[in-house]
């Protein structure tokens, strides 16, 4: 079983606006308008694991996601919002931490965003009343074996698109290649297959949008044609690679293209047992990611700036508000003209925003050069500084697009002619992506490191920042005409673990995951967060604690641990789920987990029981001197199915078996009386009996098959179990 989800914040495909063609301003032509790259940014983030602690090992989960990432930088220029979680890093504290810290921390308005994660997906069903609730699950990699049924482990596909649907991003695209993943696109999901998603106006509205490899009662294959993909991503990475996945062939990929693509060529794919479905989920306005072939890079694209363009004039706009876009430039030119600087440049840079254009960003550079220029005039240098700046990042965004070789050619001579008026800063950060801000958070964002700048001259703060990281900063002096270099490296935030105990060498576990600490004493850094630990030693009775771990306070444990007297035994419970509780006859003890001393050698029956489970009862020794240790796994109580349908089938079966039979009889004697008397009417009773018997033959026996079939194949009810040691 395959899970992935692909997630990119993808800034929106947008077209340039159409602008005058013979135009010349400042001896550079404006060039004629060009399909635009969006006006977010876009990124992507994926999640694969194939080595799981307690699951069956996968095999293309790590290479789907890196392929996925691979087509996403290399043909259509997306960055990677955070780091990619592999094998050991996936687990579910770092997913939700992922869905829940970083992206909202990251993401802004413009941006768009796909999830891409690959791994084992599960699914639970709940009887509530008369009816029957299904529930689809992501797996993490610390999550307990399927037969435990430790649901609290896995992370709830609902509870994700929850999370997913409010991030500050325009557009949103989780794509789920798992067994049963259509249990995302449910009811409270609605399917679109509308034939407007190519409307313009759709690439400006929120969109929430869900494509997965199966339906909800479908297994997604594990392997497929293209080496070391599943059938279903195999199927997606070719398809973005090779631009199939344009389906009405205009050069322009929305998600509903993609999801339509998926369906149709994993449907129909040879020995394929998997139908992908796709659809919308909350806070969806009816919007679409839109991603432009032509436009398409094939080296990775700045994600603060527009990527070239192609100059083929017979590709039209298909998104953004050209008309506006158009409008806002006009206005802007004309105020240029009249020398109005500060008007101009809101008028030009609002155009930009609409729709990025190079003849915006080319008047704007112009617009924020002569402003500068006149201010240096004035003897206001620290204006000018700042302006001049602007200027050198505006021809910058204006080289970005793709210019003819003439116009290129003048668009750097003007950002040469800028060069002896700025500073450039170039930050780079350890680790990478991190946000940068000139002079104070609350001022300048530049972008995210690696970036290069103009800035004004003169001193700086630069302020390097990330999720789980101290901020790191430094203070750099700008110089006209000169690049400055600087090199942020950011700490991760961790709190401090010391666990001692009495006796010393204790045995420290991590109790959610199992991890082996070592033996005390324990000094050691620590993700902030809360951790709960057992201590454990030989002849002791274990000790178990949640701590809390902060920054600014190291979290202590000091177990001193009880000795187990050698005429007394000692019990401890542990597992899932959390809070059940612990009887020992009629007596109760507790809730897991807990540790028990002083207890009477013998065996005694244990019971541990919890809401909604399957209780678990048995036999379990206890030893004087020595610790009796439980591992419980309570099982959801789901309501057995009605054990007389058999019966049904195998009665009615050989009825109808027995019928035929009878009815057999009865040709035979009519075809012998045919033979001795062969008239009309022994021809027709031979003719009525045989075909009557063999249907009541046929019928009766494919009951009684089927109905073995269906009790051999009926998946046997997982029940609670637990482990039992002992340490003497």
């Amino acid at each position: 079983m395959v899970v992935a989800i692909v997630a990119v914040v993808v800034a929106q495909d947008v077209s340039s606006a159409q602008g005058e063609t013979a135009s010349q301003m400042r001896g550079v032509r404006a060039v004629d308008p060009m399909p635009a790259e969006p006006t977010g940014r876009r990124f992507y983030v994926v999640v694969g694991i194939d080595n799981y602690k307690s699951w069956p090992r996968l095999h293309t989960a790590v290479s789907d996601a890196k392929g996925v990432a691979k087509v996403l930088e290399e043909r259509y220029g997306f960055s990677a919002v955070a780091p990619p979680l592999f094998d050991g890093r996936a687990t579910r504290l770092q997913i939700e931490s992922l869905f829940n810290d970083v992206l909202p921390h990251k993401l802004r308005e413009d941006d768009q965003l796909i999830l891409f994660f690959a791994g084992h997906g599960t699914t639970r069903v709940d009887q509530v009343g008369d009816k029957q609730v299904e529930s689809g699950f992501v797996v993490p990699v610390d999550s307990p074996a399927d037969h435990e049924k430790a649901w609290s482990s896995y992370i709830s596909l609902k509870g994700l698109l929850d999370a997913v649907s409010v991030l500050h991003a325009r557009h949103v695209l989780i794509v789920l290649d798992s067994c049963h993943s259509g249990f995302a696109v449910g009811s409270s999901m609605s399917t679109f297959r509308g034939s407007d998603r190519y409307e313009a106006v759709l690439s400006s509205r929120v969109s929430r949008r869900i494509i997965t490899s199966a339906r909800r009662d479908q297994l997604a294959s594990d392997n497929g044609p293209i080496e070391g993909h599943s059938l279903f991503t195999g199927t997606l990475i070719e398809g973005l690679d090779s631009g199939r996945a344009d389906m009405d062939g205009d050069g322009l990929i929305t998600s509903s293209e993609i999801g339509l693509y998926l369906q149709q060529a994993v449907g129909r794919s040879t020995n394929s047992r998997q139908v992908p479905d796709f659809g919308s989920f909350q806070l969806d306005d009816r919007g679409e990611m839109v991603l432009s072939i032509k436009n398409a890079p094939r080296e990775k694209q700045s994600s603060e700036a527009p990527s070239a363009s192609s100059s083929d004039d017979s590709e039209q706009p298909r998104s953004g508000d050209v008309s506006g876009a158009k409008r806002s430039r006009e206005l802007g030119r004309n105020l240029l003209t009249e020398k109005k600087y500060s008007d101009a440049i809101d008028k030009l840079s609002e155009s930009y925003q609409k729709v990025p254009n190079a003849q915006a960003a080319h008047e704007t550079a112009i617009a924020y050069q002569d402003k500068a220029t006149l201010e240096a005039r004035s003897k206001d240098s620290s204006k000018s500084g700042s302006d001049f700046a602007e200027a050198y990042n505006w021809a910058e965004r204006y080289i970005a697009f793709k210019l003819p070789t003439d116009e290129r050619a003048r668009a750097a001579a003007l950002r040469d002619e800028l060069t002896g008026h700025v500073a450039i800063l170039d930050v780079s950060s350890k680790p990478e992506p991190s946000d940068i801000f000139l002079d104070g958070e609350d001022l300048t964002l530049l972008g995210r490191a690696p970036l290069r700048r103009a800035v004004a001259p003169g001193s700086h703060l630069v302020i390097a920042k990330r999720q789980g990281f101290h901020d790191a900063q430094t203070r750099i002096t700008a110089i006209l005409g000169q690049t400055v270099a600087t090199d942020l490296t950011l700490k991760p935030i961790e709190g401090q673990l010391l666990v001692s105990s009495e006796p010393r060498g204790a045995h420290v576990v991590v109790e959610s995951t199992g991890e082996e600490l070592g033996g005390t004493p324990i000094d050691r850094p620590w993700p902030v967060g809360k951790v709960q630990l057992i201590v454990s030693a030989d002849g002791y009775v274990d000790m178990t604690r949640e701590l809390t771990i902060r920054e600014d306070k190291p979290a202590v444990f000091d177990a001193k641990l009880q000795q187990a007297a050698q005429t007394v035994a000692t019990l401890s419970v542990t597992g899932q789920p959390l809070r059940a509780s612990v009887r020992i006859g009629a007596t109760s003890y507790g809730e897991i987990p807990t540790s028990l001393s002083a207890l009477k050698p013998g065996k005694t029956r244990l019971e541990i029981s919890a809401a909604g489970h399957d209780p678990w009862t048995g036999e379990v020794p206890l030893e004087a001197g020595a610790a009796t240790r439980v591992s419980v796994a309570l099982t959801p109580t789901v309501k057995p199915a009605w054990r007389g349908w058999k019966w049904i089938g195998y009665v009615g079966g050989g009825t109808l078996l027995l019928t035929g039979a009878a009815v057999g009889l009865a040709a035979k004697s009519a075809n012998d009386q045919y033979w001795a008397d062969p008239s009309r009417s022994n021809l027709d009773r031979v003719r009525t009996l045989n075909p009557t018997a063999d249907v009541l033959m046929s019928v009766g026996a494919s009951a009684i098959l089927a109905t073995a079939l269906v009790r051999w194949l009926w998946p046997a009810a997982a029940t609670s179990r637990a482990d039992v040691t002992i340490a003497r």
